[in-house]
């Protein structure tokens, strides 16, 4: 990725890729790709990182507070986990679909308010919609698909969101952007969680409230953005023939895109199984009492996003300071990795803690710094955002994966959750291993 770098105006790169109107003055062209090469301000970083928080805060609240609270009010305490399996499981099966089909819509896209502007001043307005729908449903039925019109909404919005950076930031600033995409989960989680403990009463107010609140930061950074105009001329052809491609990048031609995707979920299987089951290992391996345990999981995951925060800035600034991306996901996965070892064999809940901080270290800058290297593993210029989807399934993926592997994991281990853990420590390690072999990014 460092080939020589040919600088080329807006009127080059609109006569050959059909673009015009608001691209960035400047272009590198590396690879044959064109890239940008004007810096992002940094009120541009702060509206797109509010954007990003949002995006979580809309799509994370309901999964942690506001869907448990809806559904038991729906069917009752004693109904309520199976009820919410049901209805939670719409959105990552959602997401899997909706992420990469709304980013090969963007890519194609021609209207004259660009190619990714539309998706981020509609979608959200459906997710909101699907929100209030939710809040005010009389039964299961209408919640799924209240939760699963809100999934559509903001997951299609995040498709068109992704491939912002890689449409408008240069590459030294590509680990900067990202570590601050990276506090947005930590921010939207505790945020989120924040604001619905002062509704949690009402039932349309905890899934209504954060969405209104994401649609609003998305929107205003859709109406902010410079968003170049594709020529009806210059839209890449689509068939139905096509259409799996939407979901596939051949690993074979692509190796780079392949592994990084590979990295990506591997860690991130890592985290879900740890996040998904730290409830049961504190009552089972620590002997908390299940009546306390959410006042330990809050605690753990407050400890969590304050490190990640602070990794996640570092580590991406620093990987763009060193010209280097490929040693610190290396050596995150691999913090992460030996963090879950320390939680998995922890026998008090303040050795649980320093593990918990340690993984938000490595798990931060993994985020930060992965995200920048995807945007410069894309295979196709034309298919940013679609490919950045596909990209983006290997987030999605351990989310839907995690619930179906950890009971075969405690049925081998004899039910033990020091097993599991100690399973999730090694899938982390093995994830650095994915990332050595790429050759395209230092």
């Amino acid at each position: 990725m460092q080939d020589k770098e040919i600088v080329v105006l807006d009127e080059s790169r609109s006569a050959a890729s059909g673009l015009t109107e608001a691209a960035p003055p400047a272009l590198s062209v590396r690879d044959g790709a064109a890239v940008p090469q004007e810096p992002v301000s940094g009120l541009w970083m702060a509206l797109y990182t509010l954007a990003n928080i949002g995006y979580w805060l809309a799509v994370i609240t309901p999964g942690v507070i506001a869907l448990p609270l809806k559904v038991t009010s729906l069917v009752g305490s004693e109904q309520a986990p199976a009820a919410l399996g049901i209805v939670a499981a719409a959105g990552p099966a959602i997401a899997l679909i909706a992420t990469p089909v709304f980013g090969r819509l963007s890519d194609r896209t021609t209207s004259r308010l660009g190619r990714r502007r539309p998706y981020l001043l509609l979608n959200p307005l459906i997710g909101v919609v699907g929100a209030v729908m939710g809040g005010l449903a009389p039964n299961i039925a209408v919640l799924a698909v209240g939760y699963g019109l809100l999934a559509i909404g903001f997951t299609g919005s995040f498709g068109a969101l992704a491939p912002v950076v890689a449409d408008r930031v240069p590459v030294n600033q590509r680990g900067l952007v990202s570590g601050l995409i990276g506090i947005s989960v930590p921010v939207g989680l505790v945020g989120g969680t924040f604001v619905v403990q002062y509704i949690a009463t009402d039932p349309l107010l905890p899934l209504a409230v954060p969405a209104a609140m994401g649609a609003i930061l998305i929107i205003v950074f859709g109406v902010y953005m410079k968003d170049a105009r594709l020529a009806p001329e210059s839209r890449p052809a689509a068939s139905w023939r096509s259409l799996p491609a939407t979901f596939w990048v051949n690993p074979r031609r692509y190796p780079d895109f392949a592994w990084a995707w590979w990295g990506r979920a591997l860690l991130l299987l890592a985290y879900a199984l740890l996040t998904l089951y730290q409830t049961f290992f504190l009552i089972d391996r620590l002997g908390i009492p299940a009546s306390e345990v959410a006042n330990y999981v809050f605690l753990s995951m407050l400890v969590l996003s304050v490190t990640m925060v602070a990794s996640s800035i570092i580590g991406g600034r620093l990987s763009d300071v060193m010209e280097r991306r490929k040693p610190f996901i290396i050596g995150s996965a691999v913090i992460y990795g030996a963090a879950v070892l320390v939680i998995a064999t922890s026998t008090t809940f303040t050795q649980f803690l320093i593990g918990i901080a340690i993984t938000g270290l490595g798990n931060g800058a993994y985020t930060a710094v992965d995200a920048a290297l995807a945007t410069q593993v894309l295979p196709n210029p034309d298919d940013t955002a679609k490919d950045l989807g596909v990209f983006n399934i290997a987030a999605t993926f351990p989310n839907a994966a995690a619930p179906a592997i950890a009971p075969l994991i405690l049925a081998i281990g004899g039910g033990n959750y020091t097993v599991l853990f100690a399973v999730a420590g090694g899938i982390a390690i093995i994830s650095a291993l994915a990332i050595v072999p790429i050759r395209g990014v230092r």
